[in-house]
Parts: structure tokens; C-alpha cells; sequence
């Protein structure tokens, strides 16, 4: 999924954003969506537990 977001990254409140949308997009709790990556790297990695890559896959595409 790519997102622009125009607003500074401010105490990691784009990020916390950023996680609880893919959260809601792929129908997960918060609490199994966590950031992979750097805080400040620009490309951010998204882990979700215990849901397989194919199902994310399915359920971006298919909501």
C-alpha cells in the first residue's frame, strides 16, 4: 500500500496514523500491527501477527 502524507512527522503521530489506518484497512486489531522499520526512514515497513501475507494480500484487495 503506498500513502502520502503531507503533514511533518511530529512525535510519531503520522506513524501511530499511518499503523492504526492499515489496522482498519485490514481489519486487525491495533495491538497486532506494529512499525518494522526505522521511525525515520521515509519507506515504513508494517509487520501484522499472526495473519499470513496472502490474506493481507486478499483483504487490501478485496475489502
Amino acid at each position: 500500500m503506498r500513502v502520502r502524507v503531507k503533514a511533518p512527522p511530529v512525535d510519531g503521530a503520522v506513524n501511530a496514523a499511518l499503523i492504526q489506518l492499515f489496522a482498519i484497512a485490514v481489519s486487525v486489531s491495533r495491538s497486532k500491527v506494529s512499525q518494522g522499520s526505522d521511525a525515520t526512514d521515509r519507506n515504513m515497513i508494517i509487520e501484522v501477527e499472526g495473519v499470513s501475507i496472502d490474506e493481507l494480500r486478499n483483504r487490501l484487495l478485496h475489502p
